[in-house]
């Protein structure tokens, strides 16, 4: 499984995960702070399934939020989850 991140602008981010093809084909999920938020996915020409986040209006509040993708194709197995903390830095013009 791998992730991505790539900055749009400031106050969005857009992170992908990928989970390279397995059979059956596996749900990918986001879930941040344990909650859902995203469970929607495509499978790209390689047979790769790939489910992309943008996240929009990160505000200082996001500090420390758990951002989670989790792949599962079959209840035999656990599912495969990697799991990242969103760090922001303070911007010259922001105050503490």
């Amino acid at each position: 499984m791998e992730l991505s991140f790539s900055k749009e602008n400031a106050l969005d981010e857009e992170t992908r995960c990928k989970y390279i093809a397995g059979k059956p084909e596996p749900v990918v999920s986001w879930y941040v702070n344990g909650e859902l938020e995203d469970s929607s996915y495509h499978m790209d020409r390689y047979g790769d399934v790939i489910n992309d986040l943008l996240f929009r209006g990160l505000k200082r509040s996001h500090l420390n939020s758990q951002f989670s993708c989790r792949a599962n194709n079959t209840k035999l197995i656990q599912p495969v989850e990697k799991t990242v903390v969103l760090e922001l830095n303070q911007g010259r013009n922001e105050e503490p």
